[in-house]
């Protein structure tokens, strides 16, 4: 071959390449036309079925599959051939081996691609809260709360990756995550799975989270992800799971939707509704929201996917549907496409049955499969039913556990250091004790190897660290003192200079997580009033999923560094954190209240500010070294809706230790024709900075960044004064006419 050839066959060859590409969405949309064409309608209401795996599992049903795991062959066959499910979901009762998951999956993948009609393969969904962790040996990362507190979008989309390859590393190409809605109300049992209270926060890291599902960083693993949960879940009045929201729609849209519309925004391929009811009006009943805002307004081109026996219950649970077939039909014309029936295989007969009754619009059937196959196509398993490459690629490799070290340690927020006491004195004897201090279940949380997570002590994170262990390795054992029970922790606190107080939640999930009352349990309040009483200076670590009021103990503690589920390199982190190794540099993802009937956001209206108080602000975090905020500059202080708000704000490390500051910019409109917040967050940045080193940072905002949603449900950035605020520095500008977007 001549050098000329040499030169040119590259080219050719990378635009032939890119001429595929081209063309493969428009070749995709032809084979699904073709399939489509060629179901009858059982094929299709089987594809919109989705079964749980323990409905094809040895064992009694429901919820007992047979100890060690086995699929039924009889109940598979019967599921994917007689009935044609499309979809299987979920576990047994705990974790599998990666091997175990790899070969079910396979065995199932056979059957549908083999020995159906059409060979359509199955599409398997999993929970992934925080990492595999329904895979024994996975690489776990905090928990969307902790993830939240890092406020490093980066970071988060690097964990997604990696999430993502040990998924296809098991053949699972359809995650249940990310939590998009903001958890605005910390009694909630399911807050922890949420990125807190912020819209703003809450849509950078999810939009994060979805980038990071389909690869990156050396990665090209590629997996579906499923925002959750459309729309109102997150804020339930009673903070009791699985109840009642109350929320104007203007609402709904401004502190709910942001997140799902970064989603879908980054690519994300579906959806999963709430399964509570808004004003009374189930979601997934709800034709207005779920066909009207979210696949016509939002343009939302993926799968709309049921909860767990959601379409059930608006029959069973909300009374809103006077039979199953009432609820069948309900749904499905509001626009779910994919029902988690969970056990009952008979569901493609009863939707067909329905179709042939006119109840359910064939169309309506037509548009559900064709956005289920695309799903299946986009995921490559019409080619080789998504299965893992042989050999797999390992679980946890060092760099995977490193980078969760990483985020465990930058979700841990430094709330209080009264004189200095962190980083821990070199030399210093310390006393670790209480709950947490020797469990990696607390650490980990609920949905951590089984549903609740209350195995996690015994197998699940092998190579994890309790935060005891992890102190001990570091400082070794002569200089840490350890005492299981409250009576020998008040006895030995006179032997330490230092006690960690290690206090926190029990692992829960869902509903087994609600609350009659906030407070931290009595036992638990009661040993930090003995210990501060014993003259010993405390350091409070709090692991837990949501803010625990504290009654009067913060005040008697020295040091408090909160932990949210850092998952397990948790410990390791926490100890790095007190020992001074690493720096802290988590921020509060919400608003740590200071009683149990104080619930309020950062971001309330103006006239309930005289009732506002809370323990930690929104957005606090201490460091071991301080940060000066200086010259804070908006270039064009009065806006038009063409215009942008150019702020510029310089920040410079004060202290002598290296560390990294999250620059927060606030702003508040002076006056609304709905009551506005008193600050919202606008924009954010976390950036490294050495002793002494200072750097200018630049937002740039459009007026559409500034707006709300009026009472027509329209974003609306109204004209009038406004006020930026960066650190303690503030300035003042205008927008000049009203801007809709």
């Amino acid at each position: 071959m001549n050098t000329q050839s040499q030169k040119i066959l590259p080219s050719l060859l990378l635009g032939l390449l890119l001429f595929c590409l081209a063309l493969r969405p428009a070749l995709a949309s032809v084979h699904i036309e073709e399939l489509l064409g060629r179901m009858c309608l059982e094929e299709k209401t089987g594809q919109m079925a989705m079964i749980t795996l323990n409905a094809v599992s040895q064992g009694d049903l429901p919820y007992n599959p047979a100890e060690p795991h086995e699929l039924d062959r009889q109940r598979l066959r019967r599921v994917v051939v007689t009935h044609g499910a499309g979809s299987v979901f979920n576990i047994g009762s705990h974790a599998f081996s990666a091997e175990h998951w790899r070969t079910i999956i396979a065995e199932m993948q056979r059957l549908a691609m083999e020995e159906t009609r059409l060979r359509i393969p199955l599409l398997y969904g999993l929970d992934a809260l925080h990492g595999m962790h329904f895979v024994y040996g996975a690489t776990i990362f905090p928990h969307q709360i902790g993830l939240a507190a890092t406020w490093n979008p980066a970071l988060v989309r690097r964990a997604a990756a990696i999430t993502a390859a040990e998924a296809r590393a098991v053949s699972v190409p359809w995650l249940f995550s990310p939590a998009a809605e903001p958890g605005r109300n910390p009694v909630h049992a399911r807050f922890y799975e949420s990125f807190g209270e912020d819209p703003l926060l809450a849509a950078q890291l999810t939009a994060a989270t979805v980038t990071g599902y389909h690869g990156g960083d050396g990665s090209e693993a590629r997996v579906a992800s499923c925002l959750k949960h459309f729309a109102g879940y997150a804020l339930p009045q009673s903070g009791r799971d699985r109840s009642s929201a109350e929320l104007a729609e203007h609402s709904l849209r401004e502190l709910c939707m942001p997140p799902f519309v970064a989603g879908i925004g980054a690519g994300a391929e579906s959806v999963m509704l709430n399964l509570s009811d808004i004003s009374g009006v189930p979601v997934h009943g709800d034709r207005h929201l779920v066909q009207g805002l979210l696949k016509d307004e939002l343009g939302f081109a993926g799968v709309v996917v049921s909860d767990w026996s959601a379409v059930e219950y608006l029959h069973n649970h909300h009374h809103v549907a006077a039979t199953l077939d009432d609820a069948v039909a309900l749904a499905v014309n509001a626009g779910v496409d994919l029902v988690m029936v969970p056990f009952d295989h008979r569901f493609p007969d009863q939707l067909a049955a329905l179709v042939r009754q006119g109840r359910v619009p064939e169309a309506r059937i037509d548009d559900a499969v064709r956005r289920i196959l695309r799903l299946k196509v986009e995921l490559g398993l019409f080619e080789d039913g998504g299965l893992a490459p042989d050999p797999p690629p390992p679980l946890a490799p060092p760099a995977a556990r490193s980078l969760a070290r990483e985020a465990a340690t930058q979700s841990l927020v430094l709330l209080k250091n009264d004189r200095n006491i962190l980083p821990l004195v070199h030399g210093s004897r310390i006393l670790v004790t209480g709950p947490a201090a020797d469990s990696l279940a607390m650490l980990h949380g609920g949905w951590s190897a089984t549903w609740q997570g209350c195995e996690t002590d015994s197998g699940f994170a092998a190579e994890g660290q309790s935060i005891l262990q992890a102190l001990r390795a570091r400082l070794g054992e002569a200089a840490v003192l350890a005492a299981a029970a409250p009576e020998e922790a008040v006895a030995r606190a006179g032997e330490a200079d230092v006690i960690v107080l290690c206090l926190g939640e029990e692992t829960y999930a869902e509903i087994f997580g609600n609350l009659d009352d906030l407070t931290l349990p009595r036992p638990q309040l009661d040993l930090a009033r003995r210990l501060a009483a014993s003259g010993t200076p405390v350091v409070l670590v709090l692991v837990e999923g949501r803010p625990r009021t504290l009654e009067d103990i913060t005040e008697q503690m020295t040091a408090v560094l909160l932990a949210p589920l850092p998952g397990s390199e948790g410990g390791a982190a926490l100890a790095a954190v007190l020992t001074g190794a690493a720096e802290p540099s988590g921020r509060l993802p919400y608003t740590y209240p200071v009683g149990p009937n104080a619930l309020m956001t950062y971001d309330h209206r103006h006239s309930e500010a005289y009732a506002f108080s809370r323990l930690y602000p929104f957005g606090h975090g201490l460091a071991y070294t301080t940060f000066a905020y200086e010259d804070l500059s908006v270039a064009n202080a009065r806006l038009g809706c063409s215009d942008r708000l150019d702020v510029a704000v310089t920040v410079r490390n004060s202290g002598t230790r290296a560390g990294q500051e999250v620059v927060q910019l606030y702003v508040s409109d002076h006056y609304a024709r709905i009551a506005p917040p008193v600050k919202r967050l606008r924009a954010l940045d976390k950036i490294n900075l050495a002793p002494g080193e200072s750097r200018r940072l630049h937002f740039s905002l459009s007026p559409g960044e500034l707006a709300f949603v009026d009472r027509d449900n329209r974003r609306l950035a109204e004209a009038g004064e406004f006020t930026v605020m960066v650190g303690s520095l503030q300035a003042d500008f205008a927008l000049t006419e009203d801007c809709r977007n």
